[in-house]
């Protein structure tokens, strides 16, 4: 994107995933739907962050949907830090890390990055993933993701 210096869409919604595999589901399940919808495969890279700015900056309003780990929570509170006009946390509530629930078991090294987190609704999820110490993930509410494209 180096020589690019804006980009928008027709509509003023766009979804952000973090997991390949979400993305591909939900796209072969919207194929006939006009939406944007973008795959960030975890950590957002500075192409992406450059595509997310350039959304910003045209007014777009970014849903963006993580797993419920700590990494997924402080990706999303980042963006939201830096665009909280613009950033909505999407499927990352408390109820929905009660339904993405894994047996995965988070350390406490990992827990820590949780300390920074400031977005009201992904704080509430942050102390919620203290308590029960394991990782939700965005696979396990595939049709809750579905329900909000097809809506």
């Amino acid at each position: 994107l180096e020589k690019v210096t804006s980009a928008g869409i027709k509509e003023s919604d766009v979804y952000i995933v973090e997991n390949e595999m979400v993305f591909s589901y939900l796209q072969n399940q919207i194929r006939n739907i006009k939406i944007s919808l973008i795959c960030t495969s975890g950590q957002i890279s500075t192409t992406g962050h450059q595509l997310i700015k350039f959304l910003v900056g045209n007014h777009c309003r970014i849903f963006y949907g993580g797993d419920l780990d700590p990494e997924g929570i402080r990706i999303c509170d980042n963006l939201w830090q830096k665009y909280p006009e613009n950033i909505v946390p999407w499927h990352m509530s408390v109820i929905d890390y009660e339904k993405s629930i894994s047996n995965e078991e988070v350390d406490e090294r990992r827990m820590s990055w949780l300390d920074s987190i400031r977005n009201p609704e992904l704080k509430k999820s942050a102390e919620k993933l203290r308590i029960m110490k394991k990782a939700g993930y965005q696979e396990n509410i595939l049709s809750e993701f579905l329900d909000d494209l097809k809506k």
